[in-house]
């Protein structure tokens, strides 16, 4: 008797520290995931981390008392914070006034290695947005290459502006472009910014594929993978400062799109969110994961607006890429 409560009472102190370790996790450490290298990793795992050891603390539970309580106990907590891990998106649509609108579609679409080129240009050509944004279409692949000439003969009403492995098409005429040089473990990387001259008044657009927020192949020694995983989590504290200064200099509204490697919990989208709006949660409800393959970062393509109002949003495409594409609808203000 004496050992089964004791057994008990370790198992109610274990589910104490894994609920304290896992809220501290996610809103301290995620948020500020790209502070350190530390930060990061522990963030890049949350999902299965939060998964696996809730999973050892139920079997544990089960192994060290008959009574549900526990077990029970440590199901549901292992549920909100697997949900909570997921973030859903919390919005809901606004009214839709025709004449003052327009679309924002942001895509990452793999390389053209995830599906044919052919079915990548039926999804970009789909969403008939006025303005796209398209992320890893570098025209040094092959497939891409393809991909953009397709879009160029099939798609002639766009203008597009291409950096590195990122693309702006706009319906609308381009005033200006320009791109933000900023610090990769890559050869290079190049974010295209361009002006864009809607019926409405003239828009700034931000094309963004930010450092990937995993590394492979993980190092063998341990020196070289903290020494890496530093350079990341720096790489996107510069990047975020760089959009952060473009945004903030911008005398246009700014549309700040694409693949920011980070689910919204993590650094960079909490700093975006605080001078900016988040499209897809302000217009939308549930999860919205758009990596595939991939479940620690369920959402990671945003569309954020600055001076612009989302009006409604969802999600294009299935496997085509291993990303869905957001679209959003939005208005001046």
């Amino acid at each position: 008797m004496k050992r089964r409560l004791f057994r008990s009472s370790v198992a109610w102190i274990l589910w104490a520290i894994y609920l304290v370790f896992f809220l501290v996790q996610r809103f301290y450490i995620a948020p500020r995931s790209d502070s350190n290298w530390f930060f990061y990793l522990l963030t890049e795992g949350l999902f299965f981390s939060n998964i696996s050891v809730g999973i050892l603390g139920i079997l544990l539970t089960f192994a060290t008392t008959r009574k549900p309580k526990l077990p029970l106990t440590w199901l549901v907590t292992v549920f909100i914070t697997t949900v909570l891990v997921m973030s859903p998106t919390t919005g809901r649509p606004n009214p839709l006034r025709t004449g003052t609108t327009f679309s924002v579609f942001t895509y990452n679409i793999a390389h053209c290695r995830i599906s044919d080129t052919e079915q990548i240009f039926k999804t970009i050509q789909s969403s008939n947005a006025d303005i796209i944004c398209l992320q890893e279409a570098s025209i040094l692949d092959q497939d891409t290459h393809k991909l953009k000439v397709a879009l160029a003969r099939k798609m002639p009403a766009y203008s597009s502006y291409h950096a590195t492995n990122n693309l702006i098409m706009s319906k609308y005429p381009l005033q200006w472009q320009g791109y933000l040089d900023v610090p990769t473990k890559w050869a290079r990387k190049q974010f295209p910014i361009a002006i864009v001259n809607l019926p409405t008044g003239p828009v700034s657009v931000i094309c963004v594929h930010l450092e990937p927020s995993w590394v492979t192949p993980f190092r063998t020694e341990f020196s070289e993978l903290v020494s890496t995983l530093t350079k990341v989590a720096n790489d996107r504290q510069s990047q975020q400062a760089a959009i952060l200064a473009q945004v903030r200099n911008s005398k246009e509204p700014v549309v700040l799109a694409g693949d920011f490697n980070g689910a919204q919990f993590a650094g960079v989208p909490t700093a975006l969110k605080k001078e900016m709006k988040d499209a897809l949660a302000e217009t939308s409800s549930g999860f919205s994961m758009t990596l595939l393959p991939k479940l620690p970062y369920t959402r990671i393509d945003f569309v954020f607006t600055k001076l612009l109002k989302p009006i409604n949003s969802k999600l294009i495409g299935s496997t085509e890429s291993d990303h869905r594409g957001v679209f959003v609808t939005l208005e001046q203000e």
